[in-house]
């Protein structure tokens, strides 16, 4: 729910598919691993028609194994959960190579689960050992928008529960 404000019974969930033609194409990879890897099953769905009516984009899903990702036929892969979890090594070797082939993967932690952000940041050190996260610079294509397509990311907004939990609203630099 958020924590929030309750919503008006009149005010409908569902999203209308857009109408306008879709500009382009994205195709996503949700990952599936032993765990909890579609702890809502709605969101990728809901996204996939706000993106075609807002953004006249198309969001081609697919739920793949962690050893069928493809970076070139998968840019983007989600890895989502809300529960403990340990790839095998030969789902790490596949991981590390869709992301050394140009894959980005997108992964978070549902409803802010420790458990979740902790395995993750341990497959993060079996990944890129050695090599410590840093934030990126405020100049960085995800940022500004620069990239073919982009929009600037001025504001990182949460539902009233996230930002409990953060004790915090994110703010993306100002871009001049």
């Amino acid at each position: 729910t958020g924590k929030g404000t309750l919503r008006s019974k009149l005010a409908p969930l569902t999203v209308a598919p857009g109408s306008a033609k879709s500009v382009r194409t994205v195709d996503v990879a949700r990952i599936d691993y032993s765990g909890n890897p579609d702890p809502e099953p709605g969101a990728w769905p809901r996204l996939a028609k706000l993106a075609r009516a807002d953004f006249h984009t198309t969001l081609n899903l697919s739920t793949v194994k962690c050893a069928e990702r493809d970076a070139k036929r998968f840019t983007i892969a989600h890895l989502t959960g809300t529960t403990r979890f340990i790839l095998g090594d030969a789902e790490v070797a596949a991981l590390k190579k869709y992301l050394d082939d140009g894959g980005l993967l997108f992964a978070d932690s549902a409803g802010g689960s420790t458990d979740f952000t902790e395995s993750f940041l341990a497959l993060e050190k079996s990944l890129f050992p050695g090599v410590s996260p840093a934030p990126l610079p405020p100049d960085h294509p995800i940022i500004t928008g620069s990239m073919p397509d982009g929009a600037p990311a001025v504001e990182i907004q949460f539902r009233k529960f996230g930002s409990l939990k953060l004790g915090q609203i994110i703010r993306a630099p100002k871009l001049d």
